[in-house]
């Protein structure tokens, strides 16, 4: 359970970095075993390059949900308020966009 927490409280951008920088590494493994197609190099990306391919999608999938658990809610008032504002201005400037095609 205590993994499971402290997996919890890492932010959703800490878990997509980690997703990028596995994926970006299981690539790495399965792209010299195709520059070096000996059984050895085969054999690693088949296994330990897939793992890592895993645990990235992985990672990833638990930042999504993360990230639609906690919602606007996880979001700092500041970038919430700046948002309804840019939402209000591309609301008024559609309105006035409308009466002046009318």
């Amino acid at each position: 359970m205590n993994v499971i927490r402290s997996i919890a409280r890492r932010s959703v951008g800490q878990l997509t970095r980690s997703a990028a920088v596995l994926a970006l590494l299981g690539l790495g493994i399965m792209a010299y075993s195709i520059v070096s197609p000996r059984p050895l190099p085969v054999i690693l990306a088949m296994s330990v390059g897939h793992g890592i391919g895993a645990a990235a999608v992985l990672c990833y999938v638990l930042a999504i949900v993360l990230h639609a658990s906690r919602g606007a809610a996880a979001q700092p008032p500041e970038m919430v308020a700046r948002g309804l504002e840019e939402v209000a201005k591309r609301e008024a400037q559609r309105s006035s966009f409308n009466d002046q095609a009318d």
